[in-house]
């Protein structure tokens, strides 16, 4: 599932989480639960705010 995420972040970083959710057909919790992990483990970062952020994905 992450490498999913992941994978949709780097093709489109300026994606939303709800955009995600309805891609994969998962809740909005489900990936905002996946996005925080990844995250943590420092793989993802969110550049900017809500509305005209971006997503980075650091390998």
């Amino acid at each position: 599932m992450e490498k999913d995420i992941v994978g949709i972040m780097e093709a489109d970083p300026f994606v939303t989480q709800k955009e995600i959710a309805g891609q994969l057909n998962l809740s909005y919790a489900g990936i905002r639960y996946h996005t925080d992990k990844l995250k943590a483990k420092g793989i993802l970062q969110r550049s900017g705010g809500k509305k005209a952020g971006h997503w980075k994905v650091i390998r």
